[in-house]
């Protein structure tokens, strides 16, 4: 597995409805973001980051807040995770999973599940309310997503 240092920080943003046109353009503006894409459910965006050291996390999550529009943002930073050398851009089908596991102690379990999946291109351990964001590419997202539901219970 690796640590943090190599692994990219998320950023979930919620943005007012009438504002995604512009707040899309200004991301397209900011150079320490590796890619962005808009989602549907809680959240509006998700960005992955650049930058991996904590000031400059900070300092990038700050411009996104001050981006008109955005109401919210929740940044994930991993701590252990990997990923499979598949470059993650959103220029094709993308899905992100939000997983929960029950336990600490199944973390490794999940992640070495996770890890046999072709589709997967990483998949991250992070505090808060999620315990793993797994970013997916590949053509058939609603197979991908049950696989890695189905990682969480193996």
């Amino acid at each position: 597995m690796q640590r943090n240092e190599m692994l990219p920080t998320y950023v979930f943003a919620s943005v007012e409805p009438q504002t995604l046109g512009g707040a899309t353009e200004h991301l397209k503006t900011l150079n320490d973001i590796t890619w962005f894409a808009p989602v549907t459910g809680r959240f509006d965006f998700v960005v992955q980051l650049k930058a991996t050291e904590p000031h400059q996390i900070y300092e990038l999550v700050n411009k996104i807040r001050r981006i008109q529009g955005v109401v919210s943002t929740q940044t994930y930073r991993p701590f252990e995770g990997f990923t499979n050398g598949k470059k993650v851009e959103n220029n094709g089908p993308l899905g992100l999973v939000l997983l929960n596991v029950r336990g600490q102690e199944q973390l490794p379990k999940v992640l070495e599940a996770l890890k046999q999946m072709p589709q997967i291109a990483e998949a991250l351990v992070v505090s808060g309310e999620f315990d793993i964001i797994a970013t997916l590419k590949g053509r058939d997202y609603r197979k991908s997503s049950n696989s890695c539901r189905r990682s969480q219970k193996s």
